[in-house]
């Protein structure tokens, strides 16, 4: 199984970190739980953006860790059949050991309207914030 995870730009260190989103990087890390091992694709090449979906498709994700996801990018997920998990903290090594012992939770819509919601208990994503 490979997990899509997108990547700080600090990629040097020797404990990489989580960007804040995919939404805030140019650098995504596919990690193949069967192989061990963490790939890094820059998702620009020669100054145009690579199409997300078909990197996705071709390098089989299955899963996405991400500290925060937005509504489209969810839907984006959930149309490819990729499952959200919500990232504990910012280190990689962390949520991937997480996620193999089963222990990082999914992110929801209904998370996902939360983070996004300015409204006091309005109702009008009809969410019980």
């Amino acid at each position: 199984m490979k997990i899509g995870i997108p990547l700080s730009e600090n990629i040097i260190a020797v404990r990489q970190l989580l960007a804040p989103s995919f939404q805030h990087t140019s650098l995504l890390g596919i990690y193949d739980c069967d192989q061990n091992t963490l790939e890094t694709i820059h998702l620009e090449q020669n100054g145009h953006s690579i199409d997300f979906s078909e990197l996705l498709k071709e390098h089989e994700i299955k899963a996405v860790i991400s500290p925060d996801f937005t509504i489209m990018v969810l839907k984006l997920f959930k149309g490819l059949k990729i499952i959200t998990f919500r990232a504990s903290d910012s280190d990689v090594a962390d949520n991937i050991k997480l996620f193999k012992n089963g222990e990082l939770a999914r992110y929801t819509f209904v998370d996902a309207a939360k983070a996004n919601c300015t409204a006091d208990a309005c109702g009008s994503c009809q969410t019980l914030c």
